[in-house]
C-alpha cells in the first residue's frame, strides 16, 4: 500500500485510487535484514495527472527490488496502482 499511499498524497485531493494489483517474486533466500525503498519521482506524479485530466482511469505499474545488507536483490515486487480524477 506505500505505493498508493506515496500518490494520494502527491497527487491531491481531487483524485481516487488504490491497489489494483501486486506480484512478488523471490529470488534469493533473505537471511538478516532486508530494505526495500520506495519512492515516487515527480514525472511519475505528473504522468498521473495527466493521464486522468479528463476523468480517465490510470493504471501505472511501479517497480521495487527488496535487497539484503550486502545489496543482493532477495525479491522483486511489482504494484499496479489504479487512479481515477475524483467526480464532480
Amino acid at each position: 500500500p506505500l505505493s498508493m499511499m506515496l500518490m494520494r498524497k502527491n497527487r491531491g485531493p481531487d483524485a481516487v485510487g488504490w491497489d489494483r494489483q501486486g506480484a512478488c517474486r523471490f529470488l534469493n533466500p533473505a537471511r538478516g535484514t532486508v530494505v526495500a525503498r520506495f519512492g515516487l519521482p515527480e514525472e511519475r506524479i505528473a504522468e498521473a495527472r495527466a493521464a486522468t485530466a479528463s476523468g480517465e482511469k490510470f493504471e501505472p505499474t511501479f517497480h521495487v527490488d527488496i535487497v539484503n545488507a550486502q545489496g543482493v536483490t532477495v525479491a522483486d515486487v511489482e504494484k499496479t496502482l489504479h487512479i481515477r480524477r475524483r467526480g464532480p
